[in-house]
Protein backbone atom coordinates (compact mmCIF):
# COMPACT_ATOMS: atom_id res chain seq x y z
CA UNK A 1 0.00 0.00 0.00
CA UNK A 2 0.97 3.59 -0.81
CA UNK A 3 1.51 6.08 1.84
CA UNK A 4 -1.37 7.69 0.92
CA UNK A 5 -3.66 4.94 0.81
CA UNK A 6 -2.80 4.34 4.61
CA UNK A 7 -3.50 8.28 5.25
CA UNK A 8 -7.47 7.77 3.96
CA UNK A 9 -7.73 4.30 5.85
CA UNK A 10 -6.23 6.07 9.21
CA UNK A 11 -8.40 9.31 8.66
CA UNK A 12 -11.62 6.99 7.93
CA UNK A 13 -10.75 4.42 11.74
CA UNK A 14 -10.13 8.01 13.29
CA UNK A 15 -13.37 9.76 12.31
CA UNK A 16 -15.44 6.31 13.08
CA UNK A 17 -13.92 5.92 16.66
CA UNK A 18 -14.34 10.03 16.87
CA UNK A 19 -18.17 9.36 15.75
CA UNK A 20 -18.89 6.26 17.90
CA UNK A 21 -17.16 8.15 21.21
CA UNK A 22 -19.52 11.13 20.74
CA UNK A 23 -22.43 8.65 20.17
CA UNK A 24 -21.55 6.92 23.21
CA UNK A 25 -20.83 9.97 25.24
CA UNK A 26 -22.13 13.36 24.31
CA UNK A 27 -25.26 12.49 22.02
CA UNK A 28 -28.77 13.01 23.78
CA UNK A 29 -30.09 9.52 25.15
CA UNK A 30 -33.36 8.50 23.58
CA UNK A 31 -35.44 7.22 25.82
CA UNK A 32 -38.89 7.81 24.42
CA UNK A 33 -39.91 4.27 24.07
CA UNK A 34 -39.00 3.11 27.46
CA UNK A 35 -40.81 5.94 29.85
CA UNK A 36 -44.51 6.37 30.18
CA UNK A 37 -45.98 9.78 28.63
CA UNK A 38 -48.52 11.92 31.14
CA UNK A 39 -51.14 11.01 28.94
CA UNK A 40 -50.52 6.95 28.89
CA UNK A 41 -50.34 7.11 32.26
CA UNK A 42 -53.64 9.00 33.17
CA UNK A 43 -55.41 6.43 30.05
CA UNK A 44 -53.94 3.44 32.38
CA UNK A 45 -55.08 4.85 35.39
CA UNK A 46 -58.55 4.93 34.01
CA UNK A 47 -58.35 1.85 32.86
CA UNK A 48 -57.10 0.28 35.74
CA UNK A 49 -60.32 2.13 37.72
CA UNK A 50 -62.51 0.85 35.47
CA UNK A 51 -61.11 -2.60 35.81
CA UNK A 52 -61.50 -1.81 39.63
CA UNK A 53 -65.09 -0.79 39.32
CA UNK A 54 -66.09 -3.83 37.47
CA UNK A 55 -65.04 -5.86 39.84
CA UNK A 56 -66.19 -4.19 42.66
CA UNK A 57 -69.70 -4.50 41.18
CA UNK A 58 -69.04 -8.60 40.87
CA UNK A 59 -68.02 -8.76 44.60
CA UNK A 60 -71.32 -6.97 45.62
CA UNK A 61 -73.15 -9.74 43.58
CA UNK A 62 -71.66 -12.54 46.17
CA UNK A 63 -73.46 -14.15 49.01
CA UNK A 64 -71.73 -16.01 51.25
CA UNK A 65 -72.91 -18.51 52.85
CA UNK A 66 -72.00 -20.32 56.35
CA UNK A 67 -72.54 -24.28 54.53
CA UNK A 68 -68.90 -23.65 54.14
CA UNK A 69 -68.37 -24.46 58.36
CA UNK A 70 -70.60 -27.10 58.18
CA UNK A 71 -68.87 -28.50 54.93
CA UNK A 72 -66.86 -32.32 55.81
CA UNK A 73 -63.73 -30.85 54.38
CA UNK A 74 -63.84 -27.90 56.37
CA UNK A 75 -64.52 -29.95 59.94
CA UNK A 76 -61.62 -32.29 58.54
CA UNK A 77 -59.09 -29.25 59.08
CA UNK A 78 -56.55 -29.65 61.71
CA UNK A 79 -55.20 -26.90 63.54
CA UNK A 80 -51.21 -27.06 63.73
CA UNK A 81 -50.35 -24.42 65.31
CA UNK A 82 -47.30 -23.24 67.37
CA UNK A 83 -47.34 -21.32 70.23
CA UNK A 84 -44.60 -19.16 70.17
CA UNK A 85 -42.76 -18.61 74.02
CA UNK A 86 -42.35 -15.66 75.64
CA UNK A 87 -38.52 -14.17 75.18
CA UNK A 88 -36.34 -12.10 77.43
CA UNK A 89 -35.81 -8.66 76.37
CA UNK A 90 -32.19 -7.73 75.92
CA UNK A 91 -30.51 -4.55 76.99
CA UNK A 92 -32.56 -1.23 77.81
CA UNK A 93 -30.32 0.36 74.99
CA UNK A 94 -28.38 -1.45 72.80
CA UNK A 95 -26.63 1.12 71.29
CA UNK A 96 -25.30 2.48 74.51
CA UNK A 97 -21.68 0.83 75.30
CA UNK A 98 -21.43 -2.09 77.26
CA UNK A 99 -21.02 -1.88 80.78
CA UNK A 100 -22.95 1.54 80.89
CA UNK A 101 -26.25 0.35 81.69
CA UNK A 102 -25.14 -1.63 85.32
CA UNK A 103 -25.04 -5.03 83.59
CA UNK A 104 -28.72 -5.32 84.00
CA UNK A 105 -30.75 -7.22 81.62
CA UNK A 106 -34.46 -6.16 80.93
CA UNK A 107 -36.69 -9.26 81.85
CA UNK A 108 -40.30 -8.18 80.70
CA UNK A 109 -41.81 -10.14 78.58
CA UNK A 110 -44.46 -9.54 76.11
CA UNK A 111 -48.73 -10.56 77.53
CA UNK A 112 -49.71 -11.69 74.25
CA UNK A 113 -48.89 -15.13 73.07
CA UNK A 114 -48.82 -15.49 69.68
CA UNK A 115 -49.75 -18.57 67.57
CA UNK A 116 -49.02 -19.49 63.84
CA UNK A 117 -51.71 -21.68 62.13
CA UNK A 118 -51.48 -23.85 59.63
CA UNK A 119 -54.51 -25.55 58.75
CA UNK A 120 -53.84 -28.77 56.61
CA UNK A 121 -56.55 -31.63 55.35
CA UNK A 122 -55.90 -34.94 57.11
Amino acid sequence: MTSKTKQIIIAVVVIAIAFFGYQMFFAPKDTGTSTLSTTSAVKQTVVDGAQLYTMLKRLTNVNLKGDIFSNQTFISLVDYGVTIQDQPVGRPNPFAPIGSDSGSQVSTTTSANATISQPRVR
